[in-house]
Protein backbone atom coordinates (compact mmCIF):
# COMPACT_ATOMS: atom_id res chain seq x y z
CA UNK A 1 0.00 0.00 0.00
CA UNK A 2 1.43 2.75 -0.77
CA UNK A 3 0.34 6.36 1.00
CA UNK A 4 1.15 9.92 -0.30
CA UNK A 5 1.04 12.82 1.75
CA UNK A 6 -0.83 16.12 -0.43
CA UNK A 7 -2.75 18.74 -0.77
CA UNK A 8 -6.28 17.82 -1.07
CA UNK A 9 -7.53 21.47 -1.78
CA UNK A 10 -5.81 24.67 -1.60
CA UNK A 11 -7.59 27.79 -1.33
CA UNK A 12 -10.62 27.11 -2.83
CA UNK A 13 -13.10 29.73 -2.28
CA UNK A 14 -15.91 28.57 -0.77
CA UNK A 15 -19.83 28.77 -2.46
CA UNK A 16 -22.96 30.07 -0.76
CA UNK A 17 -24.29 26.66 -1.05
CA UNK A 18 -23.36 23.43 -0.46
CA UNK A 19 -21.68 21.77 -3.43
CA UNK A 20 -22.62 18.00 -4.08
CA UNK A 21 -20.12 15.60 -5.08
CA UNK A 22 -17.14 16.03 -5.52
CA UNK A 23 -17.44 18.93 -3.23
CA UNK A 24 -13.99 20.39 -2.85
CA UNK A 25 -12.82 16.70 -2.63
CA UNK A 26 -13.64 13.18 -3.48
CA UNK A 27 -11.99 10.42 -2.36
CA UNK A 28 -10.03 8.38 -5.64
CA UNK A 29 -11.13 5.04 -6.19
CA UNK A 30 -9.53 1.93 -4.53
CA UNK A 31 -8.07 4.64 -2.25
CA UNK A 32 -8.77 5.70 1.50
CA UNK A 33 -7.88 9.46 2.80
CA UNK A 34 -7.17 10.89 6.09
CA UNK A 35 -7.83 14.31 6.60
CA UNK A 36 -4.79 15.71 8.62
CA UNK A 37 -5.35 19.62 8.45
CA UNK A 38 -8.50 22.01 7.14
CA UNK A 39 -8.38 25.66 7.35
CA UNK A 40 -10.62 28.12 6.24
CA UNK A 41 -10.14 32.13 6.13
CA UNK A 42 -12.40 34.73 5.98
CA UNK A 43 -10.76 37.47 3.31
CA UNK A 44 -14.11 39.59 3.88
CA UNK A 45 -14.21 43.15 5.68
CA UNK A 46 -17.30 41.47 7.59
CA UNK A 47 -18.07 38.20 9.31
CA UNK A 48 -19.17 34.95 7.37
CA UNK A 49 -20.99 31.61 8.53
CA UNK A 50 -18.93 28.63 7.34
CA UNK A 51 -20.57 24.82 6.87
CA UNK A 52 -18.52 21.85 6.03
CA UNK A 53 -20.19 18.44 5.60
CA UNK A 54 -18.41 14.95 5.24
CA UNK A 55 -20.21 12.91 3.31
CA UNK A 56 -20.75 9.14 2.35
CA UNK A 57 -20.19 7.90 -1.38
CA UNK A 58 -23.72 8.02 -2.53
CA UNK A 59 -25.58 10.37 -0.45
CA UNK A 60 -26.15 14.43 -0.18
CA UNK A 61 -24.48 16.95 1.25
CA UNK A 62 -26.57 18.24 3.83
CA UNK A 63 -27.37 18.35 7.93
CA UNK A 64 -26.73 15.02 8.99
CA UNK A 65 -22.89 14.90 7.45
CA UNK A 66 -22.40 18.09 10.14
CA UNK A 67 -18.68 18.26 11.11
CA UNK A 68 -18.66 22.17 11.34
CA UNK A 69 -22.34 23.77 11.06
CA UNK A 70 -22.88 27.33 10.58
CA UNK A 71 -19.78 28.58 12.90
CA UNK A 72 -19.03 32.56 12.82
CA UNK A 73 -15.74 33.78 10.91
CA UNK A 74 -14.41 37.35 12.06
CA UNK A 75 -13.39 39.64 9.01
CA UNK A 76 -9.87 38.65 8.64
CA UNK A 77 -10.24 35.43 10.91
CA UNK A 78 -8.61 32.21 9.97
CA UNK A 79 -9.23 28.48 11.69
CA UNK A 80 -8.45 25.29 12.01
CA UNK A 81 -11.05 22.79 11.52
CA UNK A 82 -9.86 20.50 13.70
CA UNK A 83 -13.24 18.52 14.40
CA UNK A 84 -12.39 17.14 10.41
CA UNK A 85 -8.66 16.03 11.91
CA UNK A 86 -8.06 12.49 11.11
CA UNK A 87 -11.30 11.20 9.62
CA UNK A 88 -11.15 8.83 7.18
CA UNK A 89 -12.97 9.09 3.67
CA UNK A 90 -13.44 5.53 2.09
CA UNK A 91 -13.43 5.53 -1.83
CA UNK A 92 -16.43 8.16 -3.26
CA UNK A 93 -16.78 10.11 0.36
CA UNK A 94 -16.47 13.80 0.01
CA UNK A 95 -15.67 16.91 1.48
CA UNK A 96 -18.28 19.31 0.93
CA UNK A 97 -18.02 22.83 2.31
CA UNK A 98 -20.01 26.38 1.96
CA UNK A 99 -19.71 30.20 3.55
CA UNK A 100 -23.43 32.37 3.65
CA UNK A 101 -21.66 34.41 1.14
CA UNK A 102 -19.54 33.10 -2.02
CA UNK A 103 -16.03 33.55 -2.73
CA UNK A 104 -15.63 35.83 0.60
CA UNK A 105 -13.82 32.43 2.74
CA UNK A 106 -11.13 30.46 1.38
CA UNK A 107 -11.10 26.32 2.10
CA UNK A 108 -7.88 24.60 2.55
CA UNK A 109 -7.57 20.81 3.23
CA UNK A 110 -4.37 18.48 3.08
CA UNK A 111 -4.12 14.37 4.00
CA UNK A 112 -3.27 11.93 3.20
CA UNK A 113 -4.17 9.30 0.52
CA UNK A 114 -3.33 5.62 0.66
CA UNK A 115 -3.98 3.11 -2.24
Amino acid sequence: MASIVKPLAENVFLPAAAPATPGQYVAPASTTTTIKKATVCNTDAVAHLVTVYKVQSGHAAQRQYSIWYQRGLSPGQSMDIFELENHVLASGDFISAFADTASQVTFSLSGIETA
